[in-house]
């Protein structure tokens, strides 16, 4: 199953290698594919495959041909924005294998309206080698519970004490009705009795504590897994970001809870449980090889139809979470947006995108519910049907073989006992299948490679800090032979870029939009590495100088505005708790911000609401500002940064800034903002046309005159 939207064929490509016998991770064929912001070619899927020894080619085939003549698995395009792979054509149904919704039936009819007629076909050659491990759905679930050894040993102490208390209870009922209950032994009935009604209380009290340590335990692993998973998903790069949305990676987040809870509740159960089977098997062919034998055949047909139950159950199941997920960020996105969504009367057009996603949803549970109804109710049947069986055997042996009835009641708990653990494997079995979706949605986060440690810790960063010699950077910075690009594969956005500026220079890079102004920004403030060339601050490279230093004299301002729900002050301090009050408020001074901070209520104790809603644009923008000059940075990159500003806004806060003596790096087409600059770059396609002061670039007369004609 594909991870993100954009990477169906790498996708595609992991199950065409799977099926050929090469086990491959989804991250790695994603990069092989060159999987970027903007998906991934057919071109670029074929050279991928060819990479690992398999002849790949594309061809246009009609629905015809390809029943006839295409090789099976085959790649094909969907729709003209999707890849699936076709398993094969047989009677009046295409057989796919969706990586958006696992294994699907297309009647033809709907098969020749959404194919395309092109298909990406494969074949092994000599260079291929088979290999790797199929991913397993309960080896990743383990890993949840790395560390609880204690835990489930404690769980696996009280369950196997209450099994044995269980087989007491039951021998006991065998003796209350064979020995009191026929009168031979009138005596022992008082005894019997304080001694079943001791065990009734010891396993209540053994259940309690079962139940209590439980749910301590579920609600640690589950803080654990979160915090775990949020601690990672901070440490990516940016370029993970740039492919996902957010109401899915909050959706997976949550995953961690339910994946905690489901497993912990069943795992050191099923543990102790598959242990008391033996014993419970070896007292059941004690009593009676004929209805033990009763027992396993029905136990038997339970599994098979189970399995059964949970192949159909599975494929459903991966396609409700995924829909769950895309519903998820619709929604979010759309609460997001509702300003621009309502300001461009696009209600109904928005309701029905989200209704489309909701059908989806609604109809993948409903099919699950469906098969739960249906066919869950055929394992029960065959549990009565095996207990009806066993009770006429059962009668069978008593009439003809001298069996007692005490003897068929104490067999039948056994039984039951013996079942119990037997579906609790199996049912552990589905979860593992059912829940496999979630987990790999988890664990493509966790894969994915961090760019900064994780395990540093606050006192090895001031350590690294102290050994480089100072706390903040001069502001020298240096690109040099700079290449760049989203996917590997094709050509680079940015191409041998050089530039250099002296602490306290101002550089503004100008150009059409998609020229590669702001990527060059995200270069320079270290969210992006590029793929040659250096960026090097005070002649030192980026990638030497520590974390906290850089972190401490690098800041950027975008278009992209973000406010927490929290005070003016700690939005500004971002809870750095070394940044004083007297530096926020200096810092809102010269962000032209404090003012409106000082006439609120509370003043700089007022709460900013979710979104920002009780500030204007402008406001914001001032507030975003305001964020980065309180870390007092030596380097700082203005994305847009002043968009929202009146010229008069805007003239202030530049001037205030530059008073500051900060380097500083603009990304902007007002002119106001970059004729000061002392220097001017003027990029298309990632090539610098033109560089030089403003003066100098009027004079030239070239593109750069042109866009302050037109501005």
């Amino acid at each position: 199953m594909q991870m993100e939207a954009l990477e169906c064929g790498a996708a595609c490509l992991t199950m065409i290698l799977a099926y050929y016998g090469r086990w491959v991770p989804l991250e790695q064929v994603r990069a092989d594919c060159g999987v970027s912001r903007d998906g991934s070619k057919a071109s670029n899927v074929l050279a991928a495959a060819r990479s690992y020894g398999l002849a790949a080619k594309g061809m246009s085939f009609s629905v015809k041909a390809l029943a006839k003549r295409a090789p099976y698995p085959c790649i094909i395009f969907w729709n003209f924005n999707h890849f699936v792979v076709l398993r094969g054509i047989r009677g009046k149904y295409a057989y796919l294998n969706d990586p958006a919704r696992g294994q699907v039936r297309v009647p033809l009819v709907d098969f020749e309206k959404s194919f395309t007629g092109i298909a990406l076909v494969f074949a092994p050659t000599e260079a291929f080698e088979k290999g790797g491990e199929a991913p397993s759905g309960f080896k990743s679930s383990l890993s949840y519970i790395a560390g609880t050894g204690s835990a489930i040993a404690f769980v696996m102490a009280t369950a196997a004490i209450s099994s044995l208390l269980g087989i007491f209870n039951t021998s006991l009922s065998r003796v209350f009705l064979d020995h009191v209950l026929s009168g031979d032994n009138p005596e022992w009935l008082l005894p019997l009795t304080a001694v079943m009604a001791l065990i009734a209380v010891l396993l209540t009290i053994v259940n309690v504590l079962n139940a209590v340590y439980l749910v301590n335990i579920q609600g640690k692993l589950a803080v654990v897994s979160s915090s775990r998973f949020m601690r990672h998903l901070l440490h990516l790069p940016m370029g993970f970001y740039a492919q996902r949305m957010v109401g899915d990676l909050q959706q997976r987040q949550a995953a961690n809870e339910t994946i905690a809870f489901s497993l912990i509740g069943q795992l050191a159960p099923v543990l102790i449980n598959s242990v008391m089977l033996l014993l419970y098997l070896a007292i059941m062919v004690r009593y009676s090889l004929v209805l033990t034998l009763v027992g396993i055949v029905t136990v038997a047909l339970n599994a098979l139809v189970a399995r059964y139950i949970s192949s159909k159950r599975v494929n459903v199941a991966r396609s409700v979470v995924t829909d769950s997920g895309k519903l998820y960020a619709v929604t979010v996105a759309g609460v997001e947006m509702i300003e621009t969504i309502k300001a461009a009367g696009a209600e109904n057009g928005y309701f029905q995108r989200w209704a489309g996603y909701q059908a989806n949803v609604t109809d993948g549970s409903a099919r699950m519910t469906a098969i739960n109804e249906y066919l869950g109710a055929v394992p029960t049947v065959l549990s009565q049907l095996g207990n009806i069986s066993v009770l006429l055997v059962g009668i069978w042996l008593i009439v003809a073989r001298g069996f007692t009835p005490g003897a068929l009641l104490a067999f039948q708990g056994f039984l039951g006992s013996f079942m119990a653990p037997v579906t609790q494997l199996i049912g552990l079995g589905q979860t593992v299948q059912e829940m496999q979706t979630q987990v790999e949605r988890v664990e493509d986060v966790m894969r994915y490679e961090s760019d900064v440690p994780e395990d540093s810790s606050e006192e090895e960063e001031i350590e690294a800090a102290s050994a480089f010699g100072r706390e903040k950077l001069r502001g020298a910075v240096d690109l040099k032979k700079v290449t760049f690009g989203y996917s590997p594969l094709d050509k680079p956005l940015i191409e041998d870029f050089d530039l250099h500026l002296e602490p306290g220079q101002w550089v503004a890079l100008v150009g059409s939009s998609g020229c590669g102004k702001s990527t060059i920004a995200k270069l320079v403030s270290g969210l992006y590495k590029p793929w040659s060339g250096e960026v090097r601050f005070d002649g030192t490279p980026l990638e030497e100088i520590p974390r906290s230093v850089f972190r401490g004299s690098l800041a950027v301002v975008d278009q992209d505005i973000v406010t927490f729900d929290d005070t003016v002050g700690q939005n500004v301090k971002l809870w750095d708790k070394s940044i004083e009050d007297y530096e926020v408020i200096m810092a809102c001074r010269d962000a032209d911000v404090h003012q409106v901070v000082a006439e609120r209520e509370g003043g700089y104790e007022s709460r900013i609401l979710p979104g920002g809603r009780n500030f204007s644009g402008g406001q914001l923008q001032r507030l975003e500002i305001a964020r980065v000059l309180a870390q007092d940075p030596t380097v700082i990159i203005l994305d847009e940064a002043t968009s929202a500003l009146d010229a008069q806004t805007e003239a202030e806060v530049i001037r205030r800034i530059r008073n500051r003596e900060i380097t500083c790096i603009v990304v902007a087409h007002r002119l106001s903002t970059i004729r000061d600059c002392d220097e001017i770059i003027v990029l298309d396609q990632g090539k610098v046309l033109e560089r030089g002061t403003h003066d100098e670039l009027l004079a030239n007369d070239g593109a750069y005159a042109e866009l302050v004609r037109s501005d």
